[in-house]
């Protein structure tokens, strides 16, 4: 599959499961995308990740102070954080919803800007 494709996505969820750690071995990166809340925060604290791990932070709401405040503190002490956020928007859970890609189902939604920002900063950097 390698040869056809540039990229090959797995999404692994947060659990580790016995099958995962042959498929990390193998793995150029590996893109954790964390929520800025308490549970994260606490969970950021008591896993190991290895320093080819990114974290993209997703669900930010700018109108909330603790939101802002765990960005800014990830900000200072997260290696590796993407320097963007996603931010909440219905448009994806509609696409979802509809099995579509948010860019084909709402262009012009900022979810739709924002995850065609984090392709080309992906690009760009991996």
């Amino acid at each position: 599959m390698s040869r056809r494709y540039r990229w090959i996505i797995f999404d692994l969820g947060v659990e580790a499961l016995p099958w995962h750690e042959p498929l990390h071995a193998q793995l150029d990166g590996v893109l954790c995308v964390i929520t800025p809340d308490a549970n994260t925060h606490l969970r950021l604290q008591q896993q190991r990740f290895s320093s080819r791990t990114r974290f993209l932070i997703n669900q930010f709401n700018a109108n909330s102070r603790l939101k802002q405040d765990l960005h800014q503190l990830w900000v200072a002490s997260l290696n590796n954080l993407i320097p963007l956020l996603i931010h909440p928007d219905e448009a994806l859970a509609e696409a979802l919803m509809t099995k579509q890609p948010v860019g084909e189902y709402r262009p012009h939604a900022l979810v739709s800007e924002e995850v065609t920002t984090l392709a080309n900063w992906l690009l760009l950097h991996l």
